[in-house]
């Protein structure tokens, strides 16, 4: 039996689309796979357009703050695709609460901030990381 991981969507755009259709969808590209995500709670500031997005898609929780997804312990996966210029502070936010944390800009893109402030973010974060990045 492969255990659940609870994903916590933020942002509802194109790649907020393309990341809950990927997470629907692992299984049947990758069936040895450990993990089996489960689509917990999605984020987006206009509540009603989360709530049609997280219908659509399947999510079982729509909020419209992203710090109640980085502080709920329904979460075990942040997927920030919201807008570039909040990725720093979702993603520092999530690896303060221990989570894992999933998203398509690259921390390592000066627009959002520098190699050296990343490293000493998360170390000063004390936690176990496990940072997912797609290039």
């Amino acid at each position: 039996m492969k255990k659940k991981i609870r994903v916590g969507m933020i942002g509802y755009g194109f790649m907020g689309k393309a990341h809950t259709n990927a997470f629907r969808q692992a299984a049947k590209f990758f069936p040895d796979l450990p993990y089996e995500p489960e689509l917990k709670m999605f984020c987006a500031r206009n509540e009603e357009r989360a709530k049609q997005f997280a219908d659509n898609w399947g999510y079982e929780k729509v909020v419209t703050d992203w710090r109640q997804v980085v502080e709920s312990d329904e979460v075990d996966l942040i997927d920030i695709c919201a807008p570039n210029n909040m990725h720093r502070d979702i993603a520092v936010a999530a690896a303060e609460a221990g989570k894992w944390v999933f998203f398509h800009q690259s921390l390592f893109d000066s627009r959002v901030f520098s190699f050296r402030q990343e490293t000493t973010l998360f170390q000063e974060a004390h936690q176990v990381l496990r940072l997912l990045i797609e290039q």
